[in-house]
């Protein structure tokens, strides 16, 4: 009996051992993870194109001022040449003062329109100027009209002097305007083209550098 325990202690042994000695299964390596695509920089230009900002209608009032101030100088000078007779002089230096007074405020505005929210400047020399030259030559306008109604000859040359003073008026409000829409064109360019040097940080196990791309 104790010969028959003894034996059965020493199978279930022996199947024990052999049970840990039995190689275990390979286990199979997990795939290697791919690395996410490099996201691009919030900074970087967008695929759509440049920029653009509001120009507003600067160009229709440089334009409109630009005509105002040739047909402003033609009927001065065509009042000027008609001076010793009421009619047409008269109604001519009438009709150029109307359209001065009316034209500049446009272009101005015009010029305005460029300006506001957006950082062009436009020339503000050449608006003190315009708006001097304005003033003054409403005064004179306005005078000549009274000594018209009044039935007095002006002087040679004083019709043709403030019609030449609102002309330049008009002038330089208009290229105001024109400057000021060329430089809200140039900002959005400018702001693109340094846009386009994107800086991408270049990570690798040796070393760390940053990489430009143009």
């Amino acid at each position: 009996m104790r010969a028959a325990v003894v034996v059965t202690l020493l199978l279930a042994s022996a199947t024990t051992v052999r049970a840990q000695s039995q190689p275990q299964p390979y286990a199979q390596p997990q795939p290697y993870a791919q690395p996410q695509p490099y996201a691009q920089p919030p900074y970087a230009p967008s695929p759509a194109g440049e920029p653009t900002r509001d120009e507003g209608w600067a160009l229709g009032g440089g334009v409109f001022g630009l005509v105002s101030a040739a047909s402003v100088l033609a009927l001065a000078a065509t009042s000027e040449a008609t001076r010793d007779h009421q009619v047409p002089s008269l109604p001519l230096g009438v009709t150029a003062t109307v359209l001065l007074t009316a034209s500049v405020p446009i272009v101005a505005a015009s010029a305005a329109s460029a300006r506001h929210g957006n950082s062009a400047l436009g020339v503000r020399a050449l608006r003190i100027l315009g708006w001097i030259a304005y003033g003054c030559s409403l005064a004179e306008a306005t005078t000549l009209i009274g000594m018209g109604a009044a039935k007095v000859t002006p002087p040679e040359g004083i019709i043709i002097s403030t019609g030449l003073l609102g002309t330049a008026s008009l002038g330089m409000m208009s290229i105001d305007a024109l400057i000021s829409r060329a430089q809200t064109r140039e900002v959005p360019r400018t702001a693109a083209a340094a846009r386009r040097l994107s800086w991408q940080p270049a990570i690798s196990a040796r070393t760390v550098g940053v990489a430009a791309t143009f």
